[in-house]
């Protein structure tokens, strides 16, 4: 009994730390979207929708101050998909143009949505993807010179 008190203990403390290490925008408080915000992602997001085939109305999205770092992310759920949310950086967001806010989002879709991991080629200077892990001017103007590349890629993920 006393063994596998100290085996549970262990795992409870891994489980915790791996939580506060990996996790730590967990513990901050998010609020729903401003009516602005709102109509701008949904915007975005019916375009996802529309482009790839899917349904992302059920994915929550939510604003939270993280910092200067990430601009988003997707937090998913070992529970189910009604879990899944995308919690925005409110301290970025208004810095943002249209167009990066558009990658931004269906970056963020992409992972929560269509499951697609960061995609990058460090040997090509071009981002090769919206997947790209840094939403930046270089990806915003590489995009705006070929769109249906980008889009494809996004949907397809080869």
């Amino acid at each position: 009994m006393r063994i596998f008190f100290i085996v549970m203990m262990t795992m409870f403390c891994l489980v915790l730390s791996s939580i506060i290490v990996f996790h730590p925008y967990l513990f901050v408080e998010a609020t729903p979207l401003s009516p602005e915000i709102k109509k701008e992602y949904t915007k975005y997001r019916e375009m996802f929708d529309d482009m790839c085939g899917e349904d992302s109305r059920k994915l929550k999205v939510e604003m939270a101050p993280l910092g200067f770092n990430p601009l988003a992310y997707c937090q998913t759920s070992i529970f189910g998909d009604e879990y899944n949310k995308i919690v925005i950086n409110s301290q970025e967001w208004e810095g943002l143009n249209h167009t990066q806010r558009k990658l931004l989002i269906w970056h963020e879709l992409g992972h929560c949505i269509l499951n697609r991991s960061h995609k990058e080629d460090p040997d090509n200077p071009p981002p090769v993807s919206i997947m790209n892990p840094y939403i930046g001017i270089e990806l915003e103007l590489w995009y705006l010179d070929n769109p249906s590349y980008y889009e494809a890629e996004l949907c397809a993920g080869h």
